[in-house]
């Protein structure tokens, strides 16, 4: 075992919020729509994917943020 890895964890509440940011980020939730809606040029699930994931990387840099850890 190497001793610089160290044995702290994050909060359930971190990876809850990734678990619900990852399944809103499939789009199979949403309602089959003919003719599919364009917006800004892109079928709108695209976009409320990017979102999702523009969401994901903002949380992503709070907890590294608040969370992590530096072992100096």
């Amino acid at each position: 075992m190497d001793s610089h890895i160290s044995n702290h964890k994050f909060p359930i509440w971190i990876w809850a919020v990734y678990l619900i940011l990852f399944v809103l980020s499939i789009p199979w939730y949403l309602p089959e729509i003919n003719p599919i809606p364009v917006w800004f040029g892109m079928p709108f699930w695209v976009l409320i994917c990017l979102g999702i994931y523009f969401l994901i990387a903002c949380f992503t840099a709070f907890v590294i943020h608040k969370y992590w850890q530096e072992n100096g």
